[in-house]
């Protein structure tokens, strides 16, 4: 008897719809510590950082940097990236703090009415996830979700947080680039950086600064 109804309440279970994650979102923000205009952004990317789906990335450019004062987190392929969107766009104004909504909507990060329609509009075009992990203690494998045939570029940050930098959320440390990819659902890997690191987050975007594809993130 108790057999037959653990059964039934398995077959019931089955036909109960599952709550779907929601696909991720990637929320890039170009600051500096030296940008007197940046804290209200920096606010709004760490206040993200607490919605389950949205993956931020806090790169700090160095280009602000002078002889008295520097961004202790600034990288310059931060600056290099930056250029990257900015280059493909129209606009090719370089500014902070500049926030990007999966790779292709671009304004400036207190507009919180231009990020309220870009996170909008992320409905109409999902981005996949890349799931990760880690193996044998220093090689972060992902794998690659199956998506419409194309160009596209893989990157990897890793990025750290400590006590210091409490209000900035996740700041870029490191880079790598992952080479081409075109598409096909695939299992890669690469050597966990040897810095210390609280996170790794990986993107597939279009021409290497265009719309992002897919997205994952790792915390250690």
């Amino acid at each position: 008897m108790i057999r037959n109804i653990f059964t039934a309440a398995l077959v019931l279970l089955a036909f109960i719809p599952q709550a779907k994650s929601q696909p991720p979102i990637v929320v890039e923000l170009f600051t500096s510590m030296l940008c007197p205009a940046c804290p209200p952004a920096d606010q709004t990317l760490l206040d993200l950082s607490q919605k389950e789906n949205i993956i931020v990335l806090g790169c700090h450019v160095s280009y602000m940097n002078n002889a008295r004062f520097k961004d202790t987190l600034s990288q310059e392929f931060c600056d290099i990236r930056q250029h990257g969107y900015v280059g493909l766009t129209k606009e090719r104004r370089i500014y902070t703090p500049l926030m990007i909504v999966n790779g292709e909507h671009l304004f400036i990060g207190s507009d919180n009415e231009k990020l309220e329609t870009a996170l909008k509009s992320t409905e109409n075009a999902p981005v996949q996830t890349i799931q990760i992990e880690v193996k044998d203690g220093d090689i972060i494998q992902f794998i690659l979700p199956k998506t419409i045939y194309g160009s596209y570029r893989l990157w990897a940050f890793s990025y750290m947080n400590t006590r210091e930098t409490a209000k900035y959320i996740n700041p870029a440390t490191s880079y790598t680039n992952l080479g081409a990819w075109q598409g096909f659902s695939l299992t890669k890997s690469f050597k966990k950086p040897d810095e210390p690191l609280d996170g790794i987050i990986i993107l597939a975007q279009e021409n290497g600064y265009e719309k992002i594809i897919a997205a994952g993130k790792l915390e250690f």
